[in-house]
């Protein structure tokens, strides 16, 4: 949230300013800035007392030089104060949100206005000055920091597995995947989506992802199929009947094919609209990860997807399980044949599990032995 210059007077002559941080065990500390200047360092005297070895006795301090704006002035520590991972030389200007770091110990500047929301988990009392270890330098605030650039960049990569059809070995489509691209922060999807998850924020990287990637497929010979994925959010209708008109707009003529966890295929009467949504826009249907939790057998026959996706753990090593073990499989691939949906193996790494996949009438193929996400078609 930004915060006016009129509004950070207001602050100031209210006392409303606090230090953010967090604690080893998540919960939220809120030092007020009750009076200022204000000194941080780790000598008991010091209003805030950091007791840690990276902290100099006297390391820095908050003051406004006006009663309109706050600035943190460095003392010449040994490991520095940065502000926004920037070492602060003499004297820096502050804003609501900007993130500090004295030494390793990780803060945000917080502008609160009123007591409901200075109601953290844990309140940090004036009267006890010393934090030990409370509050390390994990990087939470620097990373929520950063993500909000990010997706404010646009800085993330599109990347693309190729999918196989059994037949013949060639290939029909991709998978477009993501990867962050941002210093800072860490480039695998699953570190990221953890971060949009805790700012609630997952629809906006899964649409930057998906935006990033069709873009760059519209390059594709016609017939290719790019397959994207969705996270449970965003499989609300009102999310999907807003976002695919768009996608499609984007890339009129690029043959596309959403996933769809199987944890989100709980609701027939959902999945039917999803269906019809996607019928309408010329978008293929496929449900990803079958078999990791519960086979979902009756939204499977109610709404049939047109590709179907077998997990990962029901293909790895699948050459050394007993034959029940791959009747079982070959069941389910004929019975997803009948209801007219081709089944997917995922996870393919090696000839053996290729091989056998084959035997049991798999239809498409998809794993590290056919190639790798990579940030170019192959």
């Amino acid at each position: 949230m930004s915060v006016t210059a009129q509004q950070m007077t207001a602050a100031l002559s209210e006392g409303a300013w606090y230090l953010e941080g967090r604690s080893p065990d998540g919960k939220t500390w809120l030092v007020h800035l009750s009076h200022l200047p204000f000194c941080i360092g780790r000598r008991e005297e010091c209003d805030l007392c950091l007791a840690s070895p990276d902290i100099s006795r006297q390391h820095a301090e908050i003051f406004s030089p006006d009663e309109q704006t706050l600035v943190v002035r460095e003392f010449g520590s040994t490991n520095g104060t940065y502000v926004n991972r920037q070492r602060v030389h003499g004297d820096q200007q502050l804003k609501s949100g900007d993130v500090l770091h004295f030494g390793s110990q990780e803060f945000r500047i917080a502008c609160r206005q009123n007591e409901q929301q200075a109601s953290p988990s844990t309140r940090h009392n004036q009267q006890d000055t010393v934090i030990a270890a409370a509050i390390p330098g994990f990087g939470f605030f620097t990373s929520h920091r950063s993500f909000d650039d990010l997706l404010e960049k646009r800085a993330v990569l599109a990347y693309f597995q190729p999918l196989i059809r059994s037949q013949d070995d060639s290939v029909f489509g991709y998978e477009l995947l993501g990867r962050g691209n941002f210093e800072g922060l860490p480039p695998s999807p699953g570190p990221l989506f953890e971060i949009a998850a805790s700012l609630g924020r997952q629809i906006e990287l899964s649409t930057l992802f998906r935006d990033i990637g069709i873009a760059q497929a519209r390059v594709l010979p016609a017939g290719q199929q790019v397959f994207f994925n969705t996270v449970p959010e965003e499989t609300k209708i009102k999310f999907l009947s807003h976002d695919l008109p768009k996608l499609r707009a984007l890339a009129p003529d690029l043959a596309m094919t959403m996933e769809v966890h199987e944890a989100a295929v709980t609701d027939i009467k959902t999945m039917r609209q999803v269906r019809d949504l996607l019928k309408d826009l010329n978008i293929g249907l496929a449900y990803d990860d079958f078999g990791a939790g519960q086979a979902r057998l009756l939204e499977l026959i109610e709404v049939p997807p047109d590709v179907l996706k077998f997990d990962i753990a029901l293909i790895r090593n699948i050459h050394e399980r007993p034959p029940k073990s791959r009747q079982v499989i070959a069941t389910l691939v004929n019975m997803a044949r009948d209801l007219g949906i081709k089944s997917l193996a995922e996870g393919t790494e090696i000839k053996e599990e290729v091989e056998v996949c084959r035997e049991l009438g798999f239809d498409y193929f998809q794993g590290y032995y056919f190639g790798k996400p990579a940030p170019n078609f192959v």
